[in-house]
């Protein structure tokens, strides 16, 4: 088998893109399939990789089959599914708003406050004190730090460099230039910590061209903009803080929801009741992608380090289940073992929402698999039972985690 599977991908790494027959390559990969249909495999392995390497020829054709023009670009529209369409607050769950209502909420009692001292004490600039609010008001308490640090430490070099500049030239031509000349340079500097010392020198200077009053400015700025991140640390950090450890946990609560989905877009798949075509498992692939994504982010940025594997086995599960679909779509299913296949993603539902282990699925897919004496209802067992061992391990893992936090 490994020949002549390596017979197949060398045909498909040797040739360039263009050269690439992929009917010939999909008619090959089903050939050697055929060819042990007679004697099928008992290795689970064995029978994942046949169908791995006619899913990689099958995919190869779809391709090719497309236009030159379309093959980087395919553009489809439909109708956006009501699941994913915009929630309401009362119906999406609180992984899903937590972030947003928590950001929300600092925005909101930031302005609130800021506009307050504003207008109780009468500020010429307090403007600056709001602006700065809403600079360095951020939605995870642990990265605001950085930018209130680089807020003051660029508004103090931008007091600076104004102070210097305007008791060098005091005509108002010159500067004038200055300030135009600042505003240009804003388009192209564009890291935080050195764009506002642009918007510092700018900010003082216009005021001081009309006022004359630079010393005075300055210190009003420094006091209005250290005023402001006073106010947004007190916020952040009492008002509905919300962490880089709560984003992640939200993130699993939000992947553990798409796993539950998929298994039950799978039974209707494999029921039939699904569409023939439906995007829904390709879609909640995708979202499943933007998770692991953004939690690999939220990792880094923790300073924690991200390991390829700590995502594999939810990785891994999506792609297999997206792979059941297809299955069920190129080749079909008799009843028998469709109904077969209901049962167990059942099995397998009922064992994710109570966060069981899956071993007794496990043990029952091996003895299907040991029995059945048919090549194709062999590689489908084969699926299910990959399915089973990925959401065993995720299941064991997040127990793991859980002990590890108490």
């Amino acid at each position: 088998m490994l020949q002549d599977v390596r017979m197949i991908l060398t045909k498909i790494v040797e040739e360039s893109s263009e050269g690439i027959d992929a009917a010939e390559l999909s008619q090959a990969s089903e050939e050697v399939r055929n060819s042990y249909a007679a004697r099928p495999p008992k290795s689970s392995v064995k029978l994942r990789l046949l169908n791995n390497v006619e899913y990689l020829t099958d995919s190869l054709l779809a391709l090719q089959k497309l236009s030159p023009k379309k093959r980087k670009i395919t553009r489809k529209l439909e109708e956006i599914p009501l699941k994913y369409k915009k929630f309401t607050l009362n119906s999406a769950p609180r992984h899903v708003t937590s972030l947003k209502m928590s950001y929300a909420v600092h925005m909101a009692t930031g302005i609130a406050i800021s506009g307050f001292l504003m207008d109780f004490f009468n500020l010429a600039e307090g403007r600056w004190m709001m602006f700065t609010v809403l600079s360095v008001i951020i939605p995870f308490y642990e990265q605001s730090h950085k930018k209130m640090r680089d807020r003051i430490f660029a508004t103090i070099v931008g007091a600076i460099l104004v102070g210097v500049t305007f008791s060098i030239f005091h005509t108002s031509a010159v500067r004038t230039g200055l300030l135009l000349f600042a505003g240009y340079l804003m388009s192209f500097v564009k890291v935080y910590r050195y764009s506002t010392i642009l918007v510092t020198f700018s900010a003082i200077g216009s005021v001081a061209l009309i006022t004359g009053e630079t010393q005075f400015l300055t210190v009003e700025r420094l006091l209005m903009v250290l005023a402001g991140v006073c106010i947004a640390l007190l916020v952040n950090k009492f008002v509905f803080p919300y962490k880089l450890t709560d984003a992640n946990v939200h993130l699993k609560e939000m992947s553990n929801d798409v796993l539950a989905e998929m298994l039950s877009e799978a039974r209707g798949a494999v029921s039939g009741k699904t569409t023939i075509g439906s995007h829904t498992m390709k879609n909640l692939l995708i979202i499943s992608t933007m998770i692991e994504e953004r939690a690999r982010v939220n990792l880094q940025a923790a300073g924690e380090d991200v390991a390829d594997e700590l995502f594999a086995p939810r990785r891994l599960a999506g792609n297999t289940f997206y792979e059941l679909q297809m299955w069920k779509e190129m080749h079909g299913m008799n009843a028998d073992i469709s109904n077969r296949a209901i049962v167990i993603i059942g099995q397998l539902e009922t064992c994710w929402a109570k966060r069981e282990s899956c071993k007794l699925v496990i043990q029952q897919l091996n003895l299907s698999l040991a029995e059945e004496p048919v090549l194709e209802n062999k590689i489908i067992f084969s699926i299910l039972l990959e399915i089973a061992y990925k959401f065993d391990e995720i299941t064991t893992e997040d127990e793991q985690t859980e002990l590890t936090l108490d």
